[in-house]
């Protein structure tokens, strides 16, 4: 009588199917887990926005000392020079925000840096690039480094320009009183930098597109409004550097609604 010798093991196919299912799950798996990731540095994000805007408010309420050109109850110009031992420092709003967080320091007329901004509420989690470059030594940060929104955030240039101690009568007339915004719920404060080499590295919203938030995560960016919430706006709403103010038009009639 004759016995049937059976096979042991898997067979081609078998252990081919097993690969596809094996693949599939970890494909699912690494979705899930960048997902996963993805969501919680879009919370980090929020959170550094939040507390950003807390600080430009903060500096709003206590006024800087460039000369007397803004007093107390006036938002911050995105850059210029702040009145120093002697002389002139040269500030950005990114240098005034890492100051209230102990971040960097007026020494003199310069602005020291002992902590890396990247390690900073300055730094968008979402951003591909980091903040200040390639410094490695925040005390090798210089004043250049601080003006790009590469990994940060951008601020309004509905909210102050770059103010220098020669340019008075212009600055008069482009400070925002706090009390001037009707709508703070409808106005963009700031919100994140375009990653782009060439328009991300423009520090301020001041020009078409160049300065327009704009963000990686799901074609739109976490922006923060003059009352301190954050929403996640479409790329293509903020366009261009009128974006600020366009996105406060648009939603006007909400804001009335809502008093």
């Amino acid at each position: 009588m004759k016995t049937q010798n059976k096979q042991s093991g898997f067979t081609l196919v078998e252990l081919l199917v097993v690969i596809v299912i094996v693949a599939t799950l970890a494909g699912l798996g690494f979705t899930a887990a960048r997902r996963g990731l993805m969501a919680a540095k879009a919370s980090s994000c929020v959170s550094n926005l939040r507390q950003c805007a807390a600080a430009v408010h903060m500096i709003a309420e206590e006024g800087l000392p460039n000369n007397g050109r803004t007093p107390p109850g006036y938002f911050p110009s995105y850059g210029g020079k702040i009145l120093a031992t002697g002389g002139w420092a040269t500030y950005t709003i990114k240098t005034l925000i890492a100051e209230t967080q102990g971040a960097c320091r007026l020494d003199g007329n310069d602005y020291v840096w002992t902590t890396h901004p990247s390690e900073t509420i300055l730094q968008n989690p979402l951003s591909e690039h980091k903040l200040a470059g390639d410094v490695t030594n925040p005390l090798d940060i210089e004043d250049s480094d601080m003006r790009t929104g590469l990994g940060s955030f951008v601020y309004s240039n509905q909210l102050g320009e770059w103010m220098t101690p020669s340019k008075t009568i212009e600055a008069e007339t482009k400070r925002v009183n706090m009390a001037m915004i009707s709508s703070p719920e409808v106005m963009i404060m700031m919100g994140e930098a375009n990653d782009d080499e060439d328009l991300g590295k423009v520090a301020t919203a001041n020009g078409p597109a160049k300065g327009a938030p704009h963000g990686n995560y799901k074609d739109g960016a976490h922006c923060v409004f003059i009352d301190g919430h954050v929403e996640r706006i479409p790329n293509d709403e903020l366009s261009d550097g009128g974006a600020w103010w366009l996105y406060y038009s648009i939603n006007t009639d909400r804001a009335k609604a809502k008093k």
